[in-house]
């Protein structure tokens, strides 16, 4: 029975239990704490002097008004999504976006003989999605040996070697610390086994300069593309590598810095 008017008893008159019913129970059960059922109900207006529920939605549930603006509902949630205000800033919608999974500035010093890791990072299984991907960037500097050996470079992710470079020599002009920066992203291609790749590579000619920028014949620089059919639907690691070979005085192969980002 819906809420009416409280009754105005005038001196001398009985309350029969038609009354009572009408204007005592019937009144406490439109009451907020009668119409809640269930520990995290929601109550709201529903009407002048009408008041509703929504139950209790499912963990981490985010209310929101309803599309006619006449009462709360819940937001469907869309996983590895992002939030955010329509153009017209009249209701929230997910989008895609970037998200940063890792950042590491620890100093890694790295000499490798045959195989050493520079960075691995373990993404986690689902994270990326069907559509999503990882972006990937390191920095860091190298003082080679005089003479001395090639340097290979790896990107791995879970059991597949995705990128191999040539045997790379840095054995010139080592007076000054060679700056690099390695950038290597990917992208599943509408499903968790399926990925498409890119990656790029630059390492700075022999140069005292905290930005080295130069175009004579020591800067090394590349760009690589290829595929790989990883399941991302359970934990994978991805990992960064260098092999020196065999070297007679180490050479310094430094990581800086390490970001991931997710994309999606």
């Amino acid at each position: 029975m819906a809420w009416s008017t409280p009754a105005t008893v005038a001196t001398g008159e009985l309350a029969t239990s038609a009354w009572a019913n009408q204007y005592i129970r019937d009144q406490f059960n439109e009451t907020v704490p009668a119409k809640i059922a269930a520990a995290g109900d929601l109550p709201y207006g529903s009407a002048a002097n009408a008041v509703a529920v929504l139950p209790i939605g499912a963990a981490g549930a985010i209310p929101k008004v309803n599309a006619g603006a006449t009462a709360p509902e819940y937001l469907a949630l869309t996983a590895q999504a992002f939030l955010k205000g329509n153009a017209a800033g009249t209701s929230p919608e997910y989008v895609s976006g970037v998200e940063i999974l890792d950042k590491d500035h620890t100093q890694d010093e790295n000499v490798g003989a045959p195989e050493a890791s520079m960075y691995s990072y373990t993404i986690t299984g689902g994270v990326v999605g069907a559509n999503g991907g990882i972006r990937v960037v390191l920095v860091g500097d190298a003082l080679p040996e005089v003479d001395g050996p090639t340097m290979t470079l790896k990107a791995k992710l879970g059991a597949t070697t995705v990128f191999t470079t040539a045997a790379l020599a840095l054995g010139f002009g080592v007076t000054n610390r060679r700056k690099w920066l390695w950038e290597l992203w990917f992208l599943n291609q509408g499903a968790e086994n399926s990925q498409v790749w890119g990656s790029r590579i630059i390492i700075s000619d022999d140069l005292s300069d905290n930005f080295a920028v130069a175009a004579g014949a020591d800067v090394l620089s590349g760009a690589g593309v290829n595929t790989s059919a990883e399941d991302m639907s359970s934990n994978k690691v991805l990992e960064f590598t260098s092999d020196w070979g065999t070297f007679t005085t180490p050479p310094s192969w430094r990581r800086e810095l390490a970001i991931v980002q997710r994309v999606g």
